[in-house]
């Protein structure tokens, strides 16, 4: 880039290593590349971070809890307790809407004070979005509206008069841009949220090494068992319960197979007694959410990556399985397919079908190596350079307009 590249406010609710997915890890990519590209960030966040951690950019801390936490109050996509036990996502008056409101307050507050010091806005999904929208409104600041994930995935309804929805909705009406993390997450974003395709911009996710932590696992731990693992959040959206079944359908046929479900969600319960109850608990392990080295070797480990997702906007961690070498089995249903082309893909409901792709990758060494080395190739042209250029366009593109 120029000497004029755009001065950035980045409103975000995560970054690693206080992050509960693939969101964390997908603006800290990005922020690094678009960084690197000479854009100038500032990042806000609603908890501190040591500015050791991103040196590459200026990180605010525009929470209101105590100054003793030094993590993220909320996880970005969890509900309050009520919520959860009425099954349904936060509605108003709840916990995280005041948790957002007064997160979008402090951010106003910032850009207030520093607006000499950005030229445009970009929020990542509904927790920054009010944040934006204040700030458009206030500041007349052009702002794009980054959606990795929508409340239509997460519900797998077209209810949207929740507080959740309905940010969604205004953020989206009032943004100069949208980014949509695939084409699959664009066309629910026309059909269900009525946004202008011409507004629309695609930028699939990059991918950089995972983060390391102190964690450790034995890297050749069940040396003699196929191991299968699912990783992702214990949701509905996720289909945790389909690995499950599909757990029971292989072993019926391969006993010695080890099936991993990585995470944490409000479908943990449900799944253990579901796996006690089909009499898999020897065979299906609960690791809870991990990350960093843990995350590498799993899925170094890993014979087969399963993803079946009933709606994924785009699923960055099948792309970590895939730089890890492992086979990936995704849903018909996820974004990440449109880059891993190669990767066997089947209806997330359709357990016989997954089935057969995990026996073949099991017992057809050929055929395992072919994946896997389409795999390596379709990932070799994805980074977060790559996304940040594209993201720049956008930036340009609302600029030229103003």
């Amino acid at each position: 880039m120029t000497t004029s590249a755009p001065r950035v406010l980045m409103i975000g609710w995560e970054l690693p290593p206080h992050n509960s997915g693939g969101l964390g890890v997908a603006c800290a990519g990005m922020s690094q590349a678009l960084a690197k590209d000479g854009c100038s960030l500032n990042f806000t966040l609603p908890f501190t971070l040591p500015d050791e951690v991103f040196p590459y950019m200026h990180v605010i801390d525009c929470g209101h809890v105590s100054p003793k936490i030094k993590r993220p109050p909320f996880n970005a996509y969890a509900s309050d307790s009520k919520s959860k036990k009425s099954g349904r996502f936060p509605s108003p008056g709840s916990l995280m809407e005041a948790e957002v409101s007064a997160y979008a307050k402090k951010v106003l507050a910032f850009a207030k004070k520093h607006a000499d010091q950005f030229d445009v806005v970009q929020a990542h999904d509904w927790m920054s979005l009010p944040a934006a929208i204040a700030i458009k409104k206030e500041l007349g600041k052009p702002y794009v509206a980054h959606i990795h994930s929508t409340e239509y995935d997460r519900s797998l309804t077209q209810y949207l008069n929740t507080y959740i929805g309905q940010s969604e909705l205004e953020g989206m009406r009032l943004a100069d841009q949208v980014i949509a993390v695939s084409y699959y997450t664009k066309r629910i974003l026309v059909e269900k949220y009525d946004v202008d395709p011409e507004k629309i911009e695609v930028v699939h996710n990059g991918i950089v090494p995972l983060l390391q932590d102190l964690n450790e696992i034995p890297r050749e731990f069940a040396k003699k068992r196929p191991v299968i693992v699912f990783m992702g959040r214990l949701t509905v959206q996720k289909g945790p319960d389909y690995f499950i079944e599909l757990a029971g359908n292989i072993l019926s046929q391969r006993p010695d197979a080890l099936f991993i479900v990585a995470g944490n969600g409000d479908m943990y319960q449900q799944l253990l007694f579901s796996n006690a109850g089909k009499s898999l608990s020897a065979n299906v392990l609960f690791s809870g959410f991990i990350r960093g080295n843990t995350q590498k070797k799993l899925l170094d480990r890993a014979d087969i990556f399963v993803m079946p997702s009933i709606s994924e906007p785009f699923g960055l961690v099948a792309l970590e399985a895939a730089k890890q070498k492992t086979p990936v089995i995704i849903s018909k249903t996820a974004g990440v397919g449109e880059v891993l082309k190669s990767s066997p893909q089947v209806d997330f409901w359709d357990i016989d079908a997954m089935s057969e792709e995990v026996l073949r990758l099991l017992e057809d060494k050929n055929y395992r190596k072919k994946i896997v080395d389409k795999q390596l190739r379709e990932i070799s042209g994805l980074s977060w350079k790559k996304a940040a250029q594209e993201i720049e366009k956008v930036y340009q593109k609302i600029l030229k307009k103003r």
